[in-house]
C-alpha cells in the first residue's frame, strides 16, 4: 500500500509539473508574437532604407541649364520672319461711295503660308450723310503689279448716318512684295488709289 501511495504522489507531481510547463508556454506565446512583429517591422524599415539609398532607376528629366536659351523652333530666329512695315506715301485717307470717309488707322503684316504675308488694315468709316451706308469688303481691292485681289476676309456691316465704325480688311500678298495700291470704292472706275510701300521682311 505505501508503494501505491508513492506512485500516486509521483503521478500527481508529474501532472502538476506538466501543467506548469503548459501554462508557462501559453504565457510566453504573446511575447513571441510581439517579438515576431518587431522583427517584421525592423526588416521592413531596413528594406525601405535600402530602397531610398539606391540610385533612381529612371533617367532624370532633361532640363535646360539655368539661364540657357531655348532652342525650340518657335523661338528660333530662323523661323521668325522679319518685321514688315507698311507705309502710305500719299496718305491714309480716301473719300468714296458718295462722300463716305475712309481712314486707315493702323496696319499689320503677319506670316501666312510659305512665301505669303497677310496684310491687315484697320479702317474707320465715317458716314456724314443721313442714310445708312454699307461698310463691307466690296469697297476694297489691292493691286500688286498687274494683279488685283479682293480681301481674304469678309467685312459686312452697316454704318448709320452721322456715325462711324471700325473694321478690318485683310489681303494675302507675296512676301517679296515691295509696293502695292489700295483701291477704295465700290465702283472700280472711280476708286481712290492709296499707294502702299512695304519695308523690312524679305522684300
Amino acid at each position: 500500500m505505501p508503494q501505491a501511495n508513492s506512485n500516486v504522489q509521483l503521478a500527481k507531481q508529474a501532472a502538476d509539473l506538466g501543467g506548469d510547463q503548459a501554462r508557462s508556454w501559453w504565457r510566453t506565446l504573446p511575447g513571441m508574437f510581439t517579438a515576431a512583429a518587431g522583427l517584421i517591422s525592423a526588416i521592413t524599415g531596413l528594406i525601405v532604407a535600402v530602397q531610398q539609398l539606391r540610385p533612381e532607376s529612371h533617367p532624370p528629366t532633361a532640363r535646360s541649364a539655368k539661364g540657357a536659351q531655348s532652342t525650340t523652333p518657335a523661338d528660333s530666329a530662323i523661323d521668325r520672319p522679319s518685321a514688315i512695315r507698311v507705309q502710305f506715301p500719299a496718305g491714309r485717307h480716301a473719300e468714296a461711295n458718295g462722300g463716305l470717309h475712309y481712314d486707315v488707322l493702323s496696319t499689320g503684316a503677319r506670316a501666312g503660308n510659305p512665301g505669303q504675308v497677310t496684310l491687315a488694315l484697320r479702317v474707320r468709316l465715317t458716314n456724314p450723310g443721313r442714310f445708312p451706308a454699307n461698310f463691307w469688303s466690296a469697297s476694297f481691292r489691292l493691286r500688286t503689279g498687274a494683279n488685283t485681289s479682293a480681301p481674304s476676309n469678309s467685312l459686312d456691316d452697316v454704318v448709320n448716318g452721322g456715325t462711324t465704325d471700325v473694321g478690318e480688311v485683310d489681303f494675302t500678298v507675296a512676301s517679296t512684295t515691295g509696293t502695292a495700291t489700295l483701291l477704295v470704292g465700290d465702283d472700280p472706275a472711280h476708286a481712290i488709289a492709296l499707294p502702299l510701300r512695304f519695308t523690312g521682311g524679305s522684300s
